[in-house]
């Protein structure tokens, strides 16, 4: 009888067709069988899954196992059940014997075999990760209990300010007290001496109107009165009328105020401004390539960057992306022959103004500065100045240039607005001796809405390497950070050569050259971090020059080495 493959459905008209007999007399195959050669055969048919799964051991499957040269004899029942049939007349004397082995990994499904590949590999991820914890760990530790150590010194500070709020209003109260007691005192002597003076002429004039009547019941107690007598009583000299008594009325001051508030004083809270605007780990984004010398000034108008380096006379102009921040070379502005043919520049400073469509060019070699156009570098106004040093365009227009020993400000067409100096005696606060003054001003920009400049100031290792605030109009310093001698870390600068305001929250950012670094401090100029710092950021060498475009929230680094860094710094 003809059967058919439980595999491939094929016709086996043959013994030598059939591959492998199952007990159910179902068949595998020659090409069925050989495939399954090498690999174990499953417990039942593959056609009526004979024997039932029920009837077989749970450890146990079915295995066929090829003997070459020979024949299988056996009159055991047992055995027999177990044994097939020789597939073919013409192979070689084998025998299939069906037997019982436990499970083995080898028995396992591919699924299942690479499952646990996959997790064997899990596993040596986890062990990578496992060995990596520990130091994001510590890391987050760190860094928590940094913020933590910030919280309370933000706290004792807080606490140490309410103490001293709590002071001045007892002692503003007790002034008060003072000035209510003594203004007490004279009302009340004032309207003692009303009460008197006029009680007492009122007396007066009761007594004589007294004196007048005595004087008329005599003269009608004698009976007859001359007429002589009766006309000195009708004589006399006597105002019948009362005194007038004066209205008194209190005008007290109105220090109670109509919404019931507080009548010593009020409390003004005000929000302290943080770092909260400016990114804590600023983003390197790209780079301006340059040549080997220094960069001396950097300008933003509107998205070209204006570029100059030390001696060269050449403002680069180049295009930032809007996606990509690699900046490219778009055209060059010559700054020679602007004033005669033998004038050579050497660009110590620029500044672009918004609002004049302008860019300004400081020459330190021949004390000018020129005022250009951006599109063609057409020579629009220019002027004389003494011992430049840096310069910077404020919010309205006018040009600030900081001079040997003092701050001018000219206007557009060169014109002197004012010049602005510290007094010398404000040195005195932080240095003794002839060159202890403050009279070396490297960058002034104009700071907390125009009324003030924020100055950074430094000669050499024995003067005062620090940045203060002063009046726009007095030149008065009120505030400063750091000293001499230069000093690295939180406490001081060595050489700050250029400085950028943070117009939203009034941070100021600075230029430390030779600590290589950028420094942000807070509105008061207290220190508040490195904002960018070699140590963290490679590329950072020796900075020059600041920019920040405020509007995209970028800040252009100029450096000794002719590369300017491009940051993402503001949210």
């Amino acid at each position: 009888m003809s059967k058919n493959c439980c595999v491939c459905q094929r016709t086996l008209e043959a013994d030598a067709d059939v591959g492998h007999l199952f007990v159910c007399s179902h068949a595998l195959c020659v090409v069925c069988f050989d495939g399954y050669g090498n690999h174990p055969l499953r417990q039942v048919c593959f056609t009526c899954a004979t024997p039932d799964a029920a009837d077989l051991p749970e450890t146990a499957v079915w295995q066929t196992m090829e003997k070459s040269n020979t024949l299988l004899v056996d009159s055991d029942a047992e055995d027999s059940d177990r044994t097939g049939k020789s597939p073919a007349k013409g192979h070689s004397k084998s025998s299939f014997i069906v037997i019982y082995r436990p499970i083995g990994p080898e028995d396992r499904p591919l699924e299942k075999l690479v499952g646990d590949l996959e997790m064997d590999d899990d596993d040596d991820d986890d062990d990578a990760m496992t060995s990596r914890r520990p130091k994001e760990l510590e890391r987050f530790l760190r860094s928590m209990t940094e913020k933590r150590t910030e919280a309370e010194k933000k706290e004792a500070a807080f606490e140490a300010r309410v103490e001293e709020v709590r002071k001045e209003i007892a002692k503003h109260a007790k002034m008060c007290r003072s000035l209510i007691d003594r203004d007490e005192a004279r009302l009340l002597q004032q309207l003692e001496e009303t009460r008197a003076a006029t009680l007492a002429e009122s007396r007066a004039m009761r007594d004589g109107v007294g004196a007048v009547i005595d004087r008329a019941r005599q003269l009608m107690a004698k009976g007859q009165p001359t007429e002589r007598d009766v006309e000195q009583v009708l004589s006399a000299r006597v105002n019948p009328c009362p005194v007038q008594m004066q209205e008194i009325q209190v005008a007290l001051n109105n220090i109670a105020p109509k919404d019931e508030g507080n009548v010593v004083a009020r409390l003004c809270f005000q929000t302290i401004p943080d770092d909260s605007a400016v990114l804590s780990l600023p983003a390197l984004i790209g780079s301006i390539p340059g040549n080997s010398f220094p960069v001396t000034g950097i300008a933003v108008l509107d998205r070209e960057v204006f570029v100059v380096n030390d001696t060269d006379p050449e403002v680069f102009v180049f295009r930032v992306g809007t996606v990509s921040f690699h900046a490219t070379h778009k055209r060059s502005l010559p700054l020679l022959h602007l004033l005669s043919p033998s004038v050579v520049p050497s660009p110590l400073d620029l500044d672009a103004c918004p609002r004049n469509r302008c860019v300004y060019v400081l020459d330190a070699h021949n004390s000018q500065v020129y005022r250009l156009d951006p599109a063609d570098g057409y020579l629009v106004a220019w002027w004389a100045v003494r011992s430049p040093r840096n310069l910077s365009v404020t919010s309205s227009g006018s040009v600030l240039v900081t001079e040997e020993g003092k701050v001018v400000e000219y206007d557009p067409k060169g014109r002197t607005i004012r010049s602005i100096s510290p007094p010398s005696k404000f040195s005195s606060l932080l240095l003794s001796g002839d060159r202890a003054s403050m009279r070396h001003p490297r960058h002034a920009v104009e700071f907390d809405g125009g009324s003030g400049l924020v100055v950074s100031d430094f000669l050499d290792d024995r003067t005062p390497h620090v940045v203060y605030v002063t009046e726009r109009c007095k030149g008065t310093p009120s505030r400063w950070h750091g000293n001499a001698p230069p000093a690295s870390g939180a406490d001081g600068f060595d050489e700050p050569r250029h400085l950028a305001v943070v117009d939203v929250s009034g941070h100021v950012m600075v230029a430390d050259r030779k600590n290589n670094r950028v420094v942000l401090l807070n509105r008061k100029l207290e220190y508040v971090r490195d904002l960018v710092k070699d140590s963290e950021v490679k590329e950072v060498r020796s900075p020059m020059r600041l920019r920040l475009d405020q509007a995209r929230g970028h800040l252009y680094v100029g450096q000794s080495n002719g590369v300017t860094l491009i940051f993402r710094v503001l949210l």
